[in-house]
């Protein structure tokens, strides 16, 4: 798997959530925020982005944030935060296709590059979701892994 050097990604105007859930609560949560996009006549205008802060295999319980850069700004709620923009520099990258399930050996090379360069990870890996599951093929996914770095 091919880990790539100085990556960086910018999204900007994006409806942040962050919260823990297990994968339903994950999935409604995302329900809610673009039926709140809808209503304030957004668009989403590129790939939904997510950082997972910490997990429970036992539970399936994550802290996590979800991201959706949109066309336009629109105004935060309680639940809902909104950033102008997300900038990351300086990262390592992996691109993920296939099956969901697969994505830690994606990122286990991310990491194990990490190390070879002597680097520290200084923030949650960024997932962008560049192709979601669907309904006719829910084990294929696509996703690309940035993790920002510091010596």
């Amino acid at each position: 798997m091919k880990v790539i050097e100085n990556a960086s990604y910018t999204a900007k105007n994006l409806l942040t959530y962050r919260g823990t859930h297990d994968p339903r609560g994950s999935q409604k949560m995302f329900a809610q925020m673009k039926n709140y996009i809808e209503r304030n006549e957004a668009q989403i205008s590129g790939h939904i982005i997510s950082v997972m802060y910490s997990s429970d295999n036992a539970t399936r319980v994550s802290d996590r944030q979800i991201l959706i850069p949109l066309d336009r700004e629109i105004p935060p709620t309680g639940d809902f935060a909104f950033k102008l923009e997300l900038n990351l520099h300086d990262c390592l990258m992996v691109k993920h296709r296939g099956n969901p399930l697969l994505m830690m050996y994606a990122c286990d090379a991310l990491l194990g590059k990490a190390d070879e360069l002597g680097y520290e990870i200084e923030h949650p890996i960024y997932y962008v979701i560049t192709k979601e599951p669907d309904y006719e093929n829910p084990d294929y996914l696509e996703v690309e892994a940035y993790a920002v770095m510091s010596k």
